[in-house]
């Protein structure tokens, strides 16, 4: 999965009620080349707050 078609899916989830938060599983800083995973994951974190809070 590409990081556009993560952050699309967050946002589509963030516009049901029933979903009211979100994680992260697993990074892994070992492997995780110029912190990118670990970028992407904070970004989608708050994006997913973002379109929560636009929902309200």
């Amino acid at each position: 999965m590409d990081s556009d078609t993560l952050l699309k899916g967050i946002a589509l989830a963030a516009e049901y009620k029933h979903v009211r938060s979100m994680d992260i599983v697993e990074i892994d800083p070992t492997v995780d080349i110029r912190n990118m995973t670990s970028r992407l994951a904070a970004y989608a974190l708050l994006q997913f707050m973002l379109a929560k809070k636009r929902i309200r």
